[in-house]
């Protein structure tokens, strides 16, 4: 039996190799938007703290320049959690897009092993048709 050829392997190969690509590319998008939702919660985090603190120190003197660094320090608090917003958007965008893409060459490469199947089969019956038809050859010479 001769050996099987899919015509088209270096296509597939090449699908699988851009699948592995997207994958990483993927983690890679997911990971940094992770990085920042977990930058958030570490803000909102010292915020809480900050008005934590400020409600511990009312009921003890406190300054006004005390309370004027504390409100100083929640408004750039308030524009830093509003820039992570503002990039965790765009990397969930990004991880959207990187989905999109993975499953489009997920759905490609999956196609052509479709194809290197129905080959594998159509190929595989043509060889049992030949080597059957060369038992029937000596069958029928043995029989004569």
């Amino acid at each position: 039996m001769a050996k099987f050829n899919f015509k088209l392997q270096n296509l597939l190969n090449i699908k699988e190799k851009l699948e592995k690509q997207k994958k990483n590319e993927l983690g890679q998008a997911i990971e940094k938007l992770n990085r920042y939702k977990k930058q958030k919660s570490d803000v909102e985090d010292a915020k809480k703290d900050i008005f934590n603190d400020m409600k511990k120190e009312i009921n003890i003197k406190i300054s006004a320049s005390m309370i004027k660094s504390s409100n100083d320090y929640v408004a750039f608090l308030k524009k830093v959690l509003i820039q992570l917003q503002k990039n965790i958007n765009i990397c969930e965008k990004e991880v959207d897009k990187k989905r999109e893409e993975l499953l489009k060459i997920v759905t490609e490469r999956k196609m052509y092993e479709k194809l290197r199947e129905k080959d594998l089969e159509e190929y595989t019956k043509t060889e049992n048709q030949k080597e059957q038809k060369n038992l029937d050859e000596v069958a029928l010479r043995k029989y004569k």
